[in-house]
């Protein structure tokens, strides 16, 4: 097929260009695709489009099974930074996702991901280990899980061969077995070995809470990251350990001056405290409490001590301002003991929480601070005024722990929307700062009390217009219909084996 004179003159033009003007027209918003055809349509273009190609790697999701019994990316992905090290320098962010769980979530106790490895792959990754890690005592054990193709071997190598990172995303079978992940960033902490030295942003996201039959705690593997010396914002699931107390890998606890943003999952209010410690200049937090009750051990349960997350959340009463706490109850897929009576709020209200004058943001479950179970909406109301911060601009009240399609207090009824009226009556006083409130419903409609909840609502909103207060009622259920179909899926889950 003959060339375009005038396409070939184009070409030569754009040839021809300044590479800072390429490298702006290249850094544009294009795809992948794109980038992968520049490099292949001219080697002078390659020189210009790699930088980009590599500057955010991004692996998964995978979903056909059979995938595990072929070669996955990550090998020749590492086979081509480890020849190149000026391309591993380009990596800026890595996000990995397998976009649902596989063999780690069907068969607890395996190893998540193991894939086939071709030999050519190997002759240029093993030897990289061999030389890089001479030292470390578990080099051994390492390659010999990369020459069976063991998913987070490979993670650990790609995380470490990338001198430049700045932003770190592990999902799901990624994330779900981090043992090596965990043994290299010790050796490296222990040894100040220049990894991840760059890194700003940290997500460690596993999305489900563990069972006990699941591989090992993650604690020791998770911690080292707490390490990293420019490390800015970090979203976690962070088990509880199996001694007593967190134990620090370098036996002193580490210092994370530029940590302003943290999101922690799993790990319950008694460790808590241990991890905030390390955060002198933490202006966020996102905790949740969460509870599994097919599951229920010492520190999984269905207990939540207000003492203990008070003695937490005071580390950070000085510098915080956003507070996100909420509360996540699984399915009891095999008990018939009513979930109500499984959970318990123990320790003193918090008024203590009045104490934090820097919150200018607060999502909170009600249940938090008024009770389980509110008989007497005046008083529960009056807590909430004891226990707001007064500088509020923005707040969120939850109904988790009170309604799902699983949980109902038959005591409480629809308590905690007179209680909320109640202190709405004098909220501009308590809380003279406050520009948006939001409450957000698991009970919705399908309470029986339809007309009645209604009605409530419109006050509410009333009280808020009165107020100069921008308000917003979430019902998370939003119709009968939606509430059903929940209610015949946690009776079809209930009916499936534990693990599906």
């Amino acid at each position: 097929m003959p060339i375009d004179p005038l396409q070939q003159t184009a070409n030569s033009r754009f040839l021809a260009c300044n590479d800072d003007v390429v490298r702006l027209i290249i850094g544009s918003d294009i795809s992948k695709n794109d980038h992968v055809a520049l490099c292949l349509a001219h080697s002078h273009l390659r020189r210009l489009a790699e930088p980009f190609l590599y500057s955010r790697i991004t692996l998964g999701p995978w979903r056909n099974p059979r995938y595990y019994a072929r070669p996955h990316s990550i090998s020749l992905l590492l086979r081509a930074i480890l020849r190149r090290p000026d391309l591993a320098a380009c990596i800026r962010a890595i996000e990995l996702d397998s976009g649902w769980y596989q063999s780690g979530f069907n068969n607890p106790g395996a190893r998540a991901y193991h894939f086939i490895v071709h030999e050519p792959d190997l002759e240029i990754i093993v030897p990289c280990v061999e030389r890089t890690w001479a030292q470390m005592p578990c080099r051994d054990a390492w390659i010999s899980e990369l020459r069976q193709g063991v998913m987070d071997a490979y993670v650990a190598l790609l995380i470490v061969s990338a001198p430049g990172l700045l932003h770190l995303q592990l999902n799901r079978d990624f994330f779900f077995d981090s043992a090596r992940i965990g043994a290299v960033m010790r050796f490296a902490i222990l040894n100040s070995a220049p990894v991840l030295q760059h890194v700003r942003t940290v997500r460690l996201q596993r999305w489900i809470r563990r069972l006990s039959d699941w591989p090992a705690q993650n604690t020791t593997n998770v911690l080292p990251f707490f390490y990293l010396p420019q490390v800015e914002e970090m979203r976690v699931w962070l088990d509880d350990p199996r001694d007593q107390d967190i134990s620090w890998p370098t036996g002193s606890s580490p210092s994370l001056p530029h940590l302003v943003s943290l999101k922690l999952y799993e790990i319950r209010e008694q460790h808590l405290g241990r991890i905030l410690s390390v955060s002198p200049n933490l202006r966020s937090l996102y905790w949740e409490w969460g509870f599994q009750p097919d599951d229920e051990h010492e520190f999984d349960s269905g207990r939540l001590d207000l003492d203990l997350l008070r003695s937490a959340l005071e580390r950070v009463e000085g510098t915080l301002t956003k507070l996100d706490l909420a509360a996540e109850v699984g399915m009891a897929y095999h008990s018939d003991l009513r979930l109500e009576h499984r959970m318990r709020i123990l320790g003193s209200p918090p008024t203590w929480l009045a104490d934090f004058h820097r919150l200018k943001k607060l999502t909170i479950p009600l249940a938090f601070l008024t009770g389980l179970i509110i008989t007497d909406p005046t008083e529960a109301g009056a807590r909430l005024n004891k226990s707001l911060p007064r500088n509020l601009e923005e707040l969120s009240f939850s109904t988790q722990m009170l309604y799902n399609e699983i949980i109902r207090w038959d005591e409480y009824d629809i308590g905690y929307i007179p209680a909320i009226r109640s202190w709405m009556e004098t909220a501009s006083t308590t809380l003279p700062r406050l520009q948006k409130l939001r409450v957000e419903s698991d009970d919705g409609q399908c309470n029986e009390c339809a007309h009645e909840y209604c009605r409530m609502k419109r006050e509410m909103l009333e009280l808020a217009e009165k107020a100069g207060i921008q308000f917003e009622f979430v019902d998370v259920i939003e119709d009968e219909t939606e509430a059903q179909e929940k209610l015949e899926r946690s009776e079809r889950l209930k009916n499936m084996p534990k693990y599906f």
